[in-house]
């Protein structure tokens, strides 16, 4: 073979419009993006989601 006795390790990850791309000779590599969104106001989905016993208990 041409490439014998090497090695290339790669990862990609990608999220919304980011891609990154990790390389290595010799190790396992990894790479993670992630989009980080805004919070959601949870007690609002909380009184669109829950019924009325669990809005009492749990908001």
């Amino acid at each position: 073979m041409v490439n014998e006795g090497l090695s290339l390790e790669f990862n990609l990850s990608h999220s919304d419009n980011v891609l990154a791309c990790a390389l290595s000779k010799k190790n396992p590599i990894g790479v993670d993006v992630e989009r980080i969104r805004f919070k959601r106001n949870l007690i609002r989905l909380g009184h669109t989601v829950f019924s009325e016993d669990e809005k009492i208990s749990h908001l």
